[in-house]
């Protein structure tokens, strides 16, 4: 796993519809391009509604549970749909001390 911390002002502000910063970054920019390439374009979760076209990229392993931000191996293609029910369960789970998909 990779060793990001959130630091207390950013731990406070996700899930609130305040950005990471971690996704402005020429870095994030440069591998969501390369994971986007990678994996065709097309939706690696496959959830109940997915579009199958991919436009964003899913951390395996959410930052907020210590996965790497900039690791390929712990990003994979997603459509928006997929990601955000992910995403939704994820937040959930983390409430309920859940860590994992």
């Amino acid at each position: 796993m990779g060793e990001y911390q959130l630091c207390g002002l950013h731990s406070r502000c996700m899930g609130m519809g305040v950005k990471n910063p971690v996704y402005g970054s020429p870095a994030w920019l440069k591998v969501r391009a390369f994971v986007l390439r990678r994996d065709g374009h097309w939706c690696q979760i496959r959830l109940p509604g997915c579009r199958g076209e991919a436009n964003s990229v899913d951390h395996v392993v959410e930052l907020e549970d210590g996965g790497a931000p900039y690791d390929a191996g712990n990003l994979q293609a997603a459509c928006r749909p997929c990601n955000s029910a992910k995403g939704n369960y994820r937040r959930q789970a983390r409430g309920r001390g859940m860590r994992q998909w």
